[in-house]
């Protein structure tokens, strides 16, 4: 009987480790699978006659950008001052994300193509990533990204994260109440809890009143479990809307390794609740 208690108790242990550290873990690695996806976007969405300009120009600028997030990455990886370089990553990132937007925006309008159409409500949802990339990173500053060595933790930079992740979620919410093809995604996706089509909006404006009360929660800077499980709950389904890479392919022509970096972004913040169901005190 011994044996078999403490072979639970150490079951029991590596459960509570793994749904802290696997979070931690993407979120120190992230940086690097976002380069992957930058790198192949370029490669994507870039014609014959622009691949001899991707180096020359203002361009230089978003490699360095790139090769700044790397470094910090390294570093944090390797948990070598992991607060300072978790802070400069919350302030590149969304600077190389930025400049992911703006490239492609302008090699698309130099393209001798008709350029993909990116839809306004796209462009963003892409936008408001910005602000999850700086709460996620600001919220590792404030001493998540010392995990496992669990140090202290800095309370009003972790206060500004959750207020940023507020934000994130207002944004959300608007996208949803507004975009018609989210709309359309995911009420085909909970059709089976409401298949009448008349009560379709009544629906998608119900789940944006209890997404935007949840948000309203972050802004106050003070979330808890149960409150980062109720928002997991209404994030995943619209998540899993967005993820749906052929649909957003087929109504707004947008390029494969785009919706890809989207996904890695949404895994951001999926980890970010993970630390607030399990670590936030």
């Amino acid at each position: 009987m011994g044996g078999r208690g403490s072979s639970d108790s150490r079951l029991r242990g590596f459960v509570v480790k793994a749904r802290v550290y696997i979070p931690w873990l993407y979120l120190t690695r992230y940086p690097f699978l976002y380069i992957i996806a930058f790198l192949m976007m370029l490669a994507e969405t870039s014609s014959p006659s622009n691949r001899e300009k991707q180096w020359s120009g203002p361009n230089v600028l978003i490699y360095g950008h790139l090769g700044t997030v790397v470094v910090c990455a390294t570093f944090l990886v390797f948990q070598y001052k992991p607060r300072l370089f978790s802070l400069i990553l919350a302030i590149e990132q969304p600077l190389a994300n930025y400049a992911l937007l703006s490239y492609h925006s302008t090699l698309s309008s130099q393209s001798s193509k008709s350029p993909p159409a990116v839809s306004d409500w796209q462009r963003l949802h892409s936008s408001c990533r910005l602000v999850l990339q700086f709460a996620s990173y600001l919220l590792m500053a404030s001493g998540y990204a010392n995990y496992p060595a669990r140090r202290s933790i800095h309370p009003r930079v972790r206060h500004i994260a959750v207020c940023a992740h507020g934000i994130y979620l207002v944004s959300l919410t608007f996208i949803l109440l507004n975009d018609p093809t989210l709309r359309s995604a995911l009420l085909h996706s909970l059709a089976v809890l409401l298949p009448a089509e008349e009560h379709g909006d009544v629906l998608c404006t119900v789940w944006g009143l209890f997404l935007g009360g949840a948000a309203a929660f972050y802004l106050s800077g003070h979330p808890n479990k149960l409150l980062s499980t109720f928002t997991l709950a209404l994030v995943l389904p619209v998540y899993l809307c967005c993820w749906n890479i052929p649909l957003w392919q087929s109504h707004y022509g947008a390029p494969y390794w785009f919706c890809i970096r989207n996904i890695l972004d949404d895994c951001c913040f999926l980890a970010c609740l993970s630390f607030y169901m399990f670590m936030f005190r």
